[in-house]
């Protein structure tokens, strides 16, 4: 029957007839690959600015720096 693979979660009908419960692979080394590459990024990025900061004003302040620390926090916190 049709209807004993359907689950409602959330108020949602969900159809669980295509879904292997007892696949226990793991997605572990996608998920890191994508946090590398999306840290490595933030990373690129800060640096850039730092750099495009002290060619344009020819300092770099200590709010600079924690600035661009505050925003690489927030991404690498964000995805771990």
């Amino acid at each position: 029957m049709a209807g004993d693979n359907i689950v409602i979660i959330g108020g949602v009908p969900v159809d669980v007839a295509d879904i292997d419960f007892n696949n226990r692979t793991s997605n572990v080394a996608s998920v890191r690959t994508a946090n590398i590459t999306l840290i490595v990024l933030v990373s690129f990025f800060v640096i850039l600015r730092l750099l495009v900061r002290g060619f344009m004003v020819r300092k770099i302040f200590a709010d600079d720096g924690m600035h661009s620390l505050d925003l690489f926090q927030i991404f690498t916190n964000s995805l771990f």
